[in-house]
């Protein structure tokens, strides 16, 4: 009320996807975090319509015809394991790109999509050391800030050295915690099952291994 949602949007910290409409000025918002960690899907109709949602089925919901497979976005998932934004995998269901958001003038019906985002433009001029003290504390402050929850909290434990920190700034933060590993078990030199089991014993979290085999994996495929 007292920026306006554009100069907002740059003091946000965090992980988020909302839909805001300005009945004043006559303008929906459609914005998605800066790395794009929650999803916004949109669709625009043949009459102008714009509808959107968190996951793909609701927008399925409201259209009584069955979108079109993107073939493009298929050879895209095939390549990357994952689709880019915009595009989807039906066609005409776009997602909103990371750090964006979609303004939709009420009046006229046009929309423009605009970036929010802007990163530092200074570059980093102390030594070593001190690029080492001032990532420890950013890293631990942004992980106290991802702790905060009002229901239990776990971490997601692989055998390398990205979790293995987390997880030891963690048990900083909060003491015990449990934590959790998914591998394909023994015959598999992609399997961090051993590895994450042995950092967790260092760090004296309570561990859990989650073992995925192929008949499992296709029971659950649909």
């Amino acid at each position: 009320a007292a920026w306006g949602l554009e100069r907002t949007l740059a003091r946000l910290n965090g992980m988020f996807a909302f839909g805001a409409l300005d009945l004043v000025a006559g303008k929906l918002y459609l914005v998605r975090d800066p790395f794009g960690v929650k999803p916004v899907y949109y669709s625009v109709a043949h009459d102008g319509g714009l509808a959107f949602s968190s996951e793909l089925r609701s927008l399925r919901a409201l259209d009584c015809r069955v979108p079109d497979l993107d073939l493009d976005a298929l050879r895209a998932f095939l390549t990357l394991r994952f689709v880019p934004s915009p595009n989807t995998l039906l066609e005409g269901i776009q997602r909103l790109p990371p750090g964006h958001f979609l303004l939709r003038e009420l009046e006229t019906g046009r929309d423009r999509l605009q970036c929010y985002t802007r990163y530092p433009s200074d570059r980093f001029r102390g030594t070593l050391d001190d690029a080492v003290d001032a990532y420890s504390t950013l890293l631990a402050q942004a992980l106290k800030r991802q702790l905060l929850s009002d229901v239990p909290v776990g971490i997601f434990l692989s055998g390398g050295v990205d979790s293995g920190l987390l997880a030891a700034l963690a048990v900083e933060q909060l003491g015990e915690l449990p934590s959790y590993t998914v591998g394909f078990g023994p015959g598999h030199d992609e399997c961090e099952l051993a590895d994450a089991a042995q950092t967790a014993a260092v760090l004296g979290l309570k561990h859990h291994r989650v073992s995925v085999t192929a008949e499992g994996l296709w029971n659950a495929f649909e």
